[in-house]
């Protein structure tokens, strides 16, 4: 038997521009502060808004019930993204347990980040680094099938987890990997394709509960008590097809946060205690632009993009909202069969 080469020539070619890309982007230089960035798009929200390679629904071929393919239960994805300040690697297996559940596990790394301090003995700006293991996140995903082809509705609900380390440091300046805090995030999802088309729509909120942290020095122990304002993520995304295995995207997003708290409690050496709050500044409206495009290989279904800041806007005075524009790429692989 012949084996079938006709596809080699277009996966060395995704390839390709799958190491250039990122890594044109991993040379840029860190652009204003990576405190804000992370607030628009952190490990946790950015591979919800971006649809997965199986969040579009396989064109419906004609007379059929509309269900998908059968395969199997087990898939494997994998998000990248990659700005001047934040490289983030996503791994994500998940289990199908019907055409109506599924589970998933979102193991976040952080190759980079980067916040900036201002040094104030020499009034020099500080950039701090650091990597490791950011939050995991575990997702329940129900899904309601119409019984017109090609159409579905999903309703996720996720967990994050505070396994990312909150008091990383370098030097003395803390790059916190985690929020420290059991977080909540729930999404709505309805998904519609044809032959030739893929639509996904997406509203997604997320309640930030209390994460601590504590530090020593200076003659007492502080400790903070932060909770980070809640999110509310509308997004639109949809495909065309230009062959019979490439796929143009395009898609845009929105994304209100809110002011966050943050309470304080110094007790010094010498017994005596201050506690004190004030509000974290972190109301902000973002929009941002998705193109791309994706390959159908089989079981293996990549996704090259980037993503195009269009609005940025904080609700308080002097905060930088200078964003970088980020390369992002996306694999999604489910077999038809496990062995």
């Amino acid at each position: 038997m012949r084996q079938d080469t006709s596809r080699y020539p277009a996966i060395l070619a995704l390839l390709a521009l799958a190491l250039v890309l990122p890594l044109a982007a991993w040379a840029q230089e860190p652009h204003g502060t990576s405190e804000g960035a992370v607030v628009f798009y952190d490990p946790v929200v950015a591979p919800l808004v971006l649809p997965a390679g199986e969040d579009f629904l396989p064109a419906p071929a004609p007379e059929t019930t509309g269900l998908e393919p059968a395969a199997s239960p087990l898939g494997l994805g994998a998000f990248i993204d990659v700005t001047g300040d934040l490289k983030l690697f996503n791994f994500a297996p998940w289990y199908t347990f019907s055409d109506a559940l599924k589970l998933k596990v979102r193991v976040p790394w952080i190759f980079q980040r980067t916040l900036e301090y201002q040094d104030w003995s020499t009034d020099d700006t500080v950039e701090a680094e650091a990597s490791g293991l950011g939050d995991i996140a575990v997702d329940a995903e129900y899904t309601h099938r119409f019984a017109r082809p090609g159409q579905a509705l999903r309703l996720m609900a996720s967990v994050k987890l505070p396994t990312g380390d909150q008091e990383k440091l370098d030097g003395d300046y803390p790059v916190p990997l985690g929020t420290g805090s059991v977080d909540i995030l729930a999404r709505l999802q309805y998904a519609r394709s044809t032959e030739r088309t893929g639509l996904v729509l997406t509203a997604l909120y997320r309640h930030n509960t209390e994460g601590e942290t504590i530090r020593q020095g200076f003659g007492m122990t502080s400790t903070e008590r932060v909770t980070a304002g809640d999110q509310v993520v509308t997004a639109a995304f949809a495909r065309h097809r230009v062959s019979d295995r490439l796929w143009l995207h395009l898609g845009a997003g929105l994304m209100l946060t809110g002011d966050g708290d943050v309470e304080v409690e110094d007790r010094y050496d010498d017994g005596t205690e201050d506690t004190y709050g004030y509000t974290l500044p972190q109301k902000s409206t973002t929009l941002d632009l998705f193109p791309g495009f994706s390959w159908e290989l089989g079981p293996i279904a990549p996704y090259l993009g980037v993503r195009i800041p269009v609005v940025t806007s904080y609700d308080q005075d002097g905060i930088d909202d200078d964003r970088d524009l980020a390369v992002t790429l996306q694999v999604t692989y489910r077999p038809d069969r496990l062995f």
